[in-house]
């Protein structure tokens, strides 16, 4: 079972952005919605994220981190572990050249 918050500010106001409460294997787990609203009650849209996280916890399914919080060095890191192992230097270096490429693609 999960709950929709919005936490106060130091100001001792409500903040805009209601945050969702869940449980998973006995530890809370708190995220930002990312919906914005003024009512009291929670708007529609953040009620589906509370139920689709508390589906996921149901049904043991793993919970992904959003794929808009992934930094693209992460990304480059575990394409380096999966592709290459750590003996194969020689692979990691080619990975790497790619993974180079490709930042410096994103940046242009």
């Amino acid at each position: 079972m999960g709950c929709l918050y919005r936490p106060k500010l130091k100001s001792g106001e409500r903040g805009q952005i209601w945050w969702r409460k869940y449980y998973v294997n006995g530890r809370p787990v708190r995220e930002s919605t990312g919906v914005a609203g003024d009512t009291e009650t929670a708007p529609l849209e953040a009620r589906r994220f509370l139920k689709k996280r508390e589906g996921s916890v149901a049904t043991g399914a793993p919970i992904l981190p959003r794929a808009d919080r992934i930094r693209y060095d992460e990304v480059a890191e575990d394409l380096r572990a999966t592709i290459a192992p750590p003996e194969a230097t020689g692979d990691l270096e080619v990975v790497g050249d790619a993974c180079d490429s490709a930042r410096d693609i994103k940046k242009q």
